[in-house]
């Protein structure tokens, strides 16, 4: 009996883990953890939680130490041409470590997400 519960408790752990912005793969769809808010001035855009993103493109910035990844929104956006500011997101890590990335709007309903190349292998806000 107390096999099958600390296997039912694993089995549940991995289930709801979070994936790591490392293993993000180009056109494959991701569900997020969480709402996202994107905005500038009059505009705003909500993102709701268990959302599902397509990343459509994935990018190093060598020289700014930072990945660059892009996520197709345009079910939930419906102006093009709108975009935002960044939005800076805490993601608390299983450590306890909460690691910080920005997430904006840019045009043709693309959101952005900007990781620091040293947390790329840290978990994002997919499941």
């Amino acid at each position: 009996m107390k096999h099958i519960i600390m296997i039912a408790i694993l089995f549940s752990a991995s289930t709801f883990a979070s994936v790591k912005w490392s293993n993000l793969e180009k056109a494959k769809k991701y569900v997020t953890d969480r709402e996202i808010v994107l905005e500038k001035e009059e505009f705003k855009l909500t993102l709701p939680k268990a959302s599902s993103f397509k990343l459509v493109e994935a990018m190093s910035l060598p020289m700014i130490k930072v990945e660059l990844l892009k996520f197709d929104i345009s079910e939930f956006c419906s102006e093009s041409q709108s975009i935002s500011d960044i939005k800076l997101v805490d993601i608390k890590q299983a450590s306890g470590l909460i690691v910080t990335v920005g997430a904006d709007l840019a045009e043709d309903c693309i959101m952005e997400v900007f990781v620091e190349t040293k947390d790329i292998y840290t978990n994002s806000f997919f499941n």
